[in-house]
């Protein structure tokens, strides 16, 4: 391209302005690519957390079943075993007294 003096200044600006372009065009693909790959890892992440958060109720549920049977209703394991103790039988160390009043509580469900 033939530039003379006074048009050198404009087509030097123009061709900056090509090339700023050019960058912004490669950034702006760049970007929308780690957002691509920064989404499929968040959603990995949530689909985690999901399965942590159903697995932590169910693990719950499974410790309050295993308590109830511990602690609840005639004939729970707490009570008969704090029965053996009652009739002499020698421990080294007593359950823990609140576990063992709660269980030897009447309950008010039928067994």
């Amino acid at each position: 391209m033939l530039v003379s003096p006074s048009t050198l200044l404009v087509a030097v600006r123009t061709i900056n302005n090509l090339w700023r372009y050019e960058y912004q065009s490669q950034n702006a693909r760049l970007i929308a690519d780690k957002a691509s790959r920064m989404y499929d890892k968040m959603r990995l992440f949530v689909d985690d957390m999901q399965g942590l958060g159903q697995s932590l109720d169910k693990a719950q549920i499974n410790y309050r079943l295993a308590m109830n049977k511990l602690t609840e209703g005639r004939g729970n394991l707490i009570s008969q075993a704090e029965g053996f103790r009652k009739l002499g039988v020698e421990v080294k160390r007593s359950i823990d007294p609140e576990l063992a009043n709660k269980a030897n509580q009447p309950s008010c469900a039928n067994d």
